[in-house]
C-alpha cells in the first residue's frame, strides 16, 4: 500500500507541516488526542508544493485516517511555538530552504544558535574507539542488562564445553561489534550531512551567521496564520 500524500500550494505551509506541525501531532500538542494513533497517517504521509492547486488536499490511498479535526491556530497561543514557526518560514523563503531537513531543528532552537559548537554532525566520530567508550560510559548498566541474556546462553553454550568467562567475552565482543558499526552509520551520516552543508557554505564557525541571517529575513505579521489555515484546509480537503 502507497504512503498518505499531502499537497500544499505554499512552501512555507509544507515547511510548518514537517518541522513543526507533526512533532505536535505525535509528541506535543495532540499527542494525547484519541484515537491514540491518529497522528500515523499524517506522520507517515509524503509531501508535495504545487503551486497550482486550487486548494491544499490529501489522498489516503487506502490508508485509514482517524482523525482531522485539529485547531491548528491554538499553537499560535504559545509564544515558543510561534516563534519557531515564524522562523520555518523565514527559512522557507531562505535561500537554505533545500537543506531545510539539516538546518531546521537548529535554526529554531536558542540553543543550538547560541552554541553551533554542539550540532552533533560538526564533532569528529571515533569509530574505532566508540565501542570501547560505550563501556568505559555505560559499563555497569550494561553488565546488569546483559546477565540476564548471558546466564540464559550459557545454558546452551555449556553444553558445548565454553566454559561462562569465554561466553562473556563473546558477548562483550559482539556489543562492541554492533556499537562501533552504529558510530561507523552515524560517521557517514555526518560526512554527508557536512558535506550539504559546505555546499552552501556553512561551516561550524559560519553557522552563527547563517541562523542570523535566516532570523532576519522579514515576514508578513500574520505569515504563521496563513500557514496553519493553509494546513488546516489541507485535512479538510480529501482527494478521491
Amino acid at each position: 500500500m502507497n504512503k498518505p500524500q499531502v499537497f500544499f500550494k505554499t512552501n512555507e505551509a509544507a515547511m510548518v507541516w514537517e518541522h513543526e506541525v507533526t512533532g505536535q501531532l505525535s509528541d506535543g500538542a495532540w499527542e494525547n488526542a484519541r484515537p491514540l494513533d491518529h497522528w500515523k497517517f499524517w506522520c507517515d504521509a509524503t509531501v508535495a508544493v504545487d503551486k497550482n492547486l486550487a486548494t491544499p488536499c490529501f489522498r489516503s490511498n487506502g490508508n485509514y485516517c482517524s482523525k482531522r479535526n485539529y485547531d491548528f491556530l491554538s499553537l499560535l497561543k504559545y509564544d515558543v511555538v510561534k516563534a519557531r514557526i515564524e522562523t520555518l518560514i523565514k527559512l522557507a523563503r531562505s535561500k537554505y530552504a533545500p537543506i531545510a531537513d539539516i538546518l531546521a531543528e537548529y535554526v529554531t532552537s536558542e540553543y543550538y544558535t547560541e552554541k553551533p559548537e554542539d550540532i552533533w554532525f560538526f564533532k569528529p566520530i571515533d569509530v574505532d574507539a566508540k565501542g570501547i567508550e560505550y563501556f568505559e560510559n555505560q559499563k555497569a548498566e550494561v553488565i546488569s542488562s546483559m546477565k540476564t541474556y548471558m546466564n540464559r546462553a550459557y545454558l546452551f553454550y555449556s553444553a558445548k564445553s565454553i566454559d561462562e568467562d569465554k561466553l562473556w567475552d563473546l558477548l562483550l565482543e559482539a556489543k562492541i561489534k554492533e556499537e562501533q558499526a552504529k558510530a561507523e552509520a552515524r560517521a557517514q551520516k555526518a560526512a554527508a550531512l557536512r558535506k550539504s552543508c559546505e555546499e552552501y557554505g556553512i561551516t561550524l564557525e559560519t553557522f552563527k551567521q547563517v541562523a542570523a541571517e535566516i532570523n532576519s529575513i522579514q515576514i508578513e505579521k500574520d505569515a504563521s496564520k496563513k500557514a496553519l489555515t493553509e494546513i488546516k484546509e489541507m485535512t479538510n480537503t480529501r482527494l478521491a
